[in-house]
């Protein structure tokens, strides 16, 4: 059986998309000897740091004094009640000056303070 949930609130749109299995335990000891070892299958997958965003940013100003105490408040505006570390802007913090170091983006502290310079920018 599939299933499509959508949620949707003045903008904010989350979908999830995928398919449901039922099986009976019958099912789940067929073929197996009493014998045979049970095996587990841990499946790890990775996900990008979410984006903080507000996502009513004209409503999370006006309420933004009751993120210490609205569950609601703190999931819709998470920058606003400050729950979310802001992406850092990928810039040359050397300025100008990373022009002359472009050729040494090999170094630490070249990459690190002139990212733009040297395509370090994630």
């Amino acid at each position: 059986m599939k299933y499509l949930l959508l949620l949707s609130l003045l903008g904010c749109l989350t979908l999830v998309y995928g398919q449901m299995t039922k099986t009976t335990p019958g099912q789940q000891t067929k073929g197996l000897s009493s014998k045979a070892p049970a095996t587990t299958t841990v499946v790890t997958t990775t996900t990008p740091a979410p984006v903080c965003r507000d996502c009513f940013p004209l409503w999370c100003f006006h309420y933004r004094n009751y993120c210490s105490y609205n569950f609601w408040i703190r999931k819709w505006c998470p920058k606003t009640c400050r729950i979310c570390t802001p992406v850092r802007p990928c810039k040359n913090l050397w300025g100008w000056w990373c022009k002359f170091y472009r050729h040494c983006c090999n170094f630490s502290s070249v990459a690190r303070n002139c990212q733009q310079t040297c395509n370090r920018c994630q």
